[in-house]
């Protein structure tokens, strides 16, 4: 007990005992002496001053308040001892240290130690000596990862407090979390009164290069066919003239070692690599460099399983439209069934166990209208939920009431709102491509200014390019004389008001000067370059009296021509120069106005950018297709050696696919990954129509074969009958499994490792498969690096096997070794949210850790009661004193002993 004190409400109240112990003495000093110091009056004035004063204080109010030690308080510490918070450890000990010491013995304490498991090194006592002795000589739980989560639920289950409303969590990490979620965990224990302070002690990177990532190809790989491989890595290396040292391993084989500069801190890196054998194959890449300190991160696993795919089901409108293509595919051995629309209806797959009998549909000249009723879903649940491949190719087309020729297969009303349309790489829809236009305007003094003066054309031709324009193009306008000026830069159209209000202003600085075309024509280039259109265009302008040479100004349409952008002249008033901006035109690609009338400068300028939409069907006119994205469908393929074409349909190629093929502003043959499978859409027919030189020539057999070939699936296409998904959250791996069940049927999954050094890691510890909730949520844990497989197997009620799913899967390296987290929150700031959502605080100096805590409980003691009591008491034995003689107990005992002793006498 400490800090005691007497307290009154009422302290005037106590002046009362100066009339109390006068009224109570003046009467007793008036009695004769020989009276008042009898036995029965010194007794009666003392009782009668005890009520008084009892009575007095009662009414002062008076209190007794002390304080004792609050031994309810408890302070339970999780230090993080995981990998990435090891740089820290002798700071984190100093900090418990601090506080454990300032504790004493008026604190339960605790400490629990965590990184992938939890360890109660220190069990909760007041004897803070003895709890940080345990701490300081305790091991360390696993390392490899941090799961704050799972070390709060340990905390909120193991019923480790006996006073929550009084507890405090001390948590003490650099906030990389690699495991479960801690936010979610800290709600739920401040709910219970327990309050949960933050320490955050950060994470200081060494020097550090990992393998971030390994991107194999997308598409069907055949034995002996040639394929990159990008390896993604990632360091906080300073220098740019780092090396380090690569090796790929396939199935534990060497086939790769190679020295690469480390130019960057996001590096990618390609390889090559094909394969000699089918079946499966392990991929491992290692990284070896001297300067980095971290090696757990510089191994990564891959695989490719590869499978021979022959099986295709070719459906054609009319029978033998795909004869053609049959013949080139059947002589790449592929093996080929051909069904027809008008012919074999009724032999056309209707459910999805007999459509994954093949691993690849081809639809020649299908259109959306010609599928039997529900074909459309089967194909769905084939590419996207299965993996299958599908591939669309045109072929005979139709006519409307008016005798033009329309698409049958790319038909743009029989697409529209379709599954069918969803399921393409393209859209079959009314398209114009975007436009970005740069106008170039001479305002040298030869174009004059004022009303009716070449200048004010031009500004009329700007204001009808304007309008030509639409919300999806682009708009700038430079000025020139001697130099360019910038008047705008290039932007969408949608801020057509500016745009307007610039080529209002145009020529109000009165330029004059000469006319220097070369740089205006560069910067021109320069703007357009940095729009993302495939229409991209210059109209300069002009009176035709440049002041540079050809040579000069001509160097840079050429170059900005080798770029993809065009450029027309308008030449006003000057016949003269026509050949020489016809000339500098056609080297733009673009076409030269001579305009004598001044009133039709807009009309020049803005035909020039009339566009036409891109047309439904079009045909009759010889082009030569050119490679866009280089995929596995063009491999090998040189661009010049491609076949013309004399046909198309106009199509827009959608945002994420793929144009390995491609005429002017359209795609001839695309292609993405459709969920689980690959479509490819090719916008000719490949029956000898628009297609003749391109079905026979042996570039082109080859580009159908690359394009089949690599529709095909990468793994088996397993029936509908049984699905998994997965989920991974670093260690922790969770299997969904959708089936349907007849009594008694269940599931069963197996995780069996395939690397050498996960089979020795598991050997005597198999991997353990947990259901969730007791349904179809499988849990597992994998914590050693390699390859697995896992086998999902649907059992009846006699354990006889029904139908089974085969995945495989790979583990690289714990998230603990990650030295570049993309986690949110993380670090500091996860520390933050915690200790917000654990009503605590981020503590930056330990003694903050006492601060929500009373280390001392204050006690108020009102003796009213027992006064009161005792003044009663008193009074009624001052009046029996006042009225009856007593002996004191002594003389009682005297007088029993002299009654006794004369008895026996």
């Amino acid at each position: 007990m400490s800090n005691f004190r007497i307290n009154f409400t009422h302290p005037w109240l106590l002046l009362l005992l100066i009339p109390a112990v006068a009224f109570t003495l003046l009467p007793y000093f008036r009695i004769a002496k020989k009276y008042r110091r009898t036995r029965n009056r010194v007794v009666s004035i003392v009782l009668h001053t005890i009520v008084m004063f009892l009575t007095i204080t009662l009414l002062a109010g008076l209190t007794f308040s002390y304080e004792i030690p609050n031994r309810e308080n408890e302070i339970l510490f999780l230090v993080d001892a995981s990998y990435s918070n090891t740089d820290s450890e002798s700071d984190k000990e100093n900090f418990v240290s601090s506080v454990i010491n300032d504790c004493g013995s008026d604190f339960r304490v605790g400490v629990v130690k965590f990184g992938y498991d939890q360890l109660y090194v220190a069990p909760m006592s007041y004897d803070a000596d003895n709890v940080y002795l345990q701490f300081e000589s305790s091991d360390n739980p696993d390392v490899s990862a941090t799961d704050v989560a799972a070390a709060l639920e340990f905390v909120e289950k193991g019923n480790i407090f006996k006073n929550p409303k009084t507890s405090k969590i001390v948590l003490i990490s650099d906030g990389i979390e690699t495991d479960g979620e801690a936010l979610k965990v800290v709600s739920r224990i401040a709910a219970k009164g327990i309050k949960v302070d933050t320490v955050y002690f950060p994470n200081d990177k060494s020097t550090e290069i990992q393998i971030v990532g390994v991107e194999t190809p997308n598409y069907n790989v055949d034995v002996g066919q040639s394929f990159n491989v990008k390896i993604q890595t990632k360091s906080n290396f300073s220098g740019s003239d780092q090396t380090y040292s690569l090796t790929v391993y396939d199935n534990d084989v060497s086939v790769l070692n190679k020295e690469f500069n480390l130019a960057e801190e996001d590096q990618t890196v390609e390889i090559t690599h094909k394969f000699d054998i089918p079946g499966m194959h392990e991929l491992r890449f290692e990284i070896t460099n001297t300067e980095d300190t971290l090696k757990e991160n510089n191994v990564y696993y891959s695989y490719m399983y590869l499978k021979e795919f022959k099986n295709i089901l070719l459906i054609e409108k009319d029978e033998g439209e795909g004869s053609t293509l049959k013949g080139i595919l059947t002589d790449e051995e592929f093996k080929v069934t051909d069904l027809s629309i008008e012919q074999d209806i009724d032999e056309i797959p209707n459910t999805i166990e007999a459509l994954v009998d093949y691993e690849q549909v081809v639809l020649v000249n299908i259109a959306n209208a010609d599928m039997p009723a529900g074909f459309d879903e089967l194909l769905y649940q084939y590419v996207h939920e299965l993996g299958g491949g599908l591939f669309t190719v045109g072929g005979n087309n139709d006519s409307n009431s008016s005798g033009d020729v329309v698409p049958h297969a790319y038909n743009r009303d029989d697409m529209f709102g379709s599954l069918y349309q969803q399921m393409l790489p393209v859209q079959v829809v009314n398209y114009t491509p975007p436009i970005a236009v740069m106008i170039v305007i001479d305002s040298s003094g030869s174009m004059g200014t004022g009303p009716g003066s070449n200048l004010e054309m031009a500004k009329d031709g700007a204001y009808a390019c304007l309008q030509a324009l639409t919300s999806n193009d682009y708009c700038g306008v430079i000025t020139f004389s001697g130099e360019s000026n910038r008047d705008y830069l290039i932007s969408p159209v949608t801020k057509r008001d500016e745009i307007e209000k610039t080529i209002n202003r145009v020529g109000e600085n009165g330029d004059g000067g000469s006319t220097v075309f070369s740089t205006a024509i560069d910067d021109a280039g320069r703007a357009l370059r940095s729009v993302k259109v495939e229409r991209r265009h210059i109209i300069l302008v002009t009176d035709g009296q440049p002041g540079d040479k050809p040579e000069e100004y001509e160097s840079f349409i050429k170059d900005n021509y080798a770029a993809g952008i065009t450029m027309s002249v308008v030449l006003i008033n000057y016949p003269s120069a026509e050949a020489l901006m016809t000339q500098a035109a056609e080297l733009g690609g673009g076409n030269c106005y001579n305009i004598t009338n001044v009133n039709d400068v807009a009309n020049a300028m803005y035909n020039d950018l009339i566009k036409n939409a891109i047309e439904e069907i079009k045909y009759g006119e010889e082009f030569y297709p050119a490679i866009g994205d280089h995929t596995a469908a063009v491999d090998g393929i040189k661009e010049a050696d491609i076949p013309k074409l004399t046909g198309y349909y106009g199509t827009r190629l959608k945002d994420g696919a793929q144009q390995p093929l491609k005429g002017e502003y359209v795609p001839i043959y695309a292609q993405w990954k459709y969920g689980q499978g690959m479509v490819g859409s090719f916008m000719c027919d490949l029956n000898g129509t628009w297609s003749a030189d391109f079905v026979t020539s042996l570039t082109g057999k080859a580009i159908v074969y690359n394009i089949v070939d690599s529709l095909f699936p990468t793994n088996d296409i397993q029936s509908k009958k049984i699905n998994v998904s997965f989920s991974q959250d670093n260690y922790t791996s969770t299997l969904n499994v959708y089936t349907s069940f007849a009594n008694g049927e269940k599931v069963e999954v197996t995780v069996t490792p395939l690397s050498d050094d996960a089979k020795d890691f598991y050997a005597e510890k198999p991997i353990v498969v947990n259901v969730l909730d007791g349904g179809t949520r499988y849990v597992f844990d994998i914590t050693c690096p390699g390859l697995y497989k896992i086998d999902v197997t649907k059992k009846d009620a006699n354990g006889i096997e029904l139908v089974s799913i085969t995945r495989y899967k790979t583990f690289s390296y714990s998230q603990e070794y990650n030295m570049f987290p993309t986690r949110t929150p993380i670090g500091e700031e996860l520390m933050s949210q915690l200790a917000e959502r654990g009503r605590g605080i981020v503590v930056e100096e330990y003694r903050e850790v006492f601060d929500s805590f009373a280390r001392v409980i204050e006690k108020t003691y009102d003796p009213r009661e027992l006064f009161l009591t005792l003044a009663i008491v008193l009074f009624l034995l001052d009046v029996a004193v006042r009225k009856f003689k007593f002996k004191w107990p002594h003389e009682i005992i005297r007088d029993y002993k002299i009654k006794k002793a004369s008895f026996k006498q």
